[in-house]
């Protein structure tokens, strides 16, 4: 019986840890701006409009200066740093921006489109990129912002 009662005795006189608060980064979310999402480029060229993911932190509040990263995941493809990858901050809105060049070859990952009077499909190159939060916390949707270039005739 001595060995339980010294079991119970170390039990309660071992602290419990109490939860810390989350931080700005762990309590946000990240989400596409749509309006970005899904546009038409030509391969090799920047896109008409920059990438751009909102961060919302409790209570579905703007978050600004929290880093996002904004990695192309494939189809190629570069930042206005001349990197697959650049890192931005959010404004006072909790909105980052990145300007992406598309790849230079729709094979890169190619997929096809029919448009409507062809007899064929068209390939086209699809372009994924993936934003994140230093946090690690990712976009929460299905598909990360996507964008297809169309082949370039001069």
């Amino acid at each position: 019986m001595t060995s339980g009662r010294r079991y119970w005795r170390q039990y309660w006189k071992t602290p419990i840890p109490i939860p810390q608060p989350l931080t700005r980064f762990q309590q946000s979310s990240i989400q596409k701006q749509t309006a970005t999402d899904f546009q038409v480029g030509v391969v090799g060229k920047p896109l008409p409009q920059k990438l751009q993911v909102r961060v919302n932190g409790k209570n579905n509040s703007n978050v600004a200066n929290v880093e996002v990263t904004f990695t192309v995941k494939a189809g190629g493809g570069l930042f206005s740093n001349g990197l697959p990858s650049i890192t931005v901050a959010t404004n006072n809105k909790g909105i980052a921006s990145a300007e992406l060049t598309l790849g230079k070859y729709t094979r890169d990952n190619a997929t096809f489109i029919w448009i409507q009077g062809n007899d064929h499909p068209l390939q086209v190159g699809e372009n994924i990129v993936e934003a994140s939060l230093p946090s690690g916390v990712g976009i929460r949707f299905r598909s990360p912002p996507t964008v297809f270039p169309a082949n370039h005739h001069p």
